[in-house]
């Protein structure tokens, strides 16, 4: 009984969401600005420069780490990252034209994420542990997108998602460059 009435809750409140995903979008990249301080607007002009930026900062972290097994396996997570995004974002991009699109943003962030970390060590294991959840957790948003209803509030649910994951993004970010995720020597 109590599961029902949650469930007729949330078809309200789906129903009535007004939302729009642009807005979405454009409020998410403003709270990453606040939190990093980088704009995240286009600054590559396609995904494959993206893929090439986030490359070379990885291999400037190798310069640092010497440990080409950690560096290969971070960057195929980087990579299966982008593609869930942008497999995940498809559904939104028309939706968000006039807003910068869900998986260039996101991919920007994480290629700051990398290069926040390049320096530290310590935090090599930390964004190795945050890629490998964040693959998972997409892995399964692309699933269910693929079987959601096309309707506007349920595009909403799936920016929210989007924006949730560029903010972690923008704290771990931000973390990094305070040294948080460092071990105490």
């Amino acid at each position: 009984m109590v599961a029902e009435k949650d469930v007729q809750t949330i078809k309200k409140e789906l129903a009535n969401d007004s939302r729009d995903v642009a807005d979405l979008w454009n409020d998410a990249l403003r709270k990453y600005k606040g939190i990093v301080g980088e704009d995240l607007r286009p600054k590559f002009t396609s995904v494959d420069a993206m893929v090439e930026f986030g490359t070379h900062e990885m291999e400037n972290f190798h310069q640092f780490r010497h440990n080409q097994k950690k560096v290969d396996k971070l960057r195929s997570l980087f990579m299966a990252n982008l593609g869930y995004i942008q497999q995940g974002a498809q559904q939104l991009i028309a939706a968000a034209t006039p807003a910068f699109p869900p998986a260039a943003a996101i991919g920007t962030a994480l290629t700051y994420m990398l290069s926040a970390c390049k320096q530290v060590s310590a935090d090599y294991d930390v964004v190795t542990a945050f890629f490998e959840d964040m693959n998972a957790f997409l892995q399964r948003i692309t699933i269910l997108e693929s079987r959601l209803p096309r309707y506007p509030s349920y595009r909403n649910c799936l920016m929210d998602v989007f924006t949730s994951v560029l903010e972690m993004c923008g704290f771990a970010t931000k973390y990094i460059e305070l040294g948080r995720f460092s071990q105490p020597s």
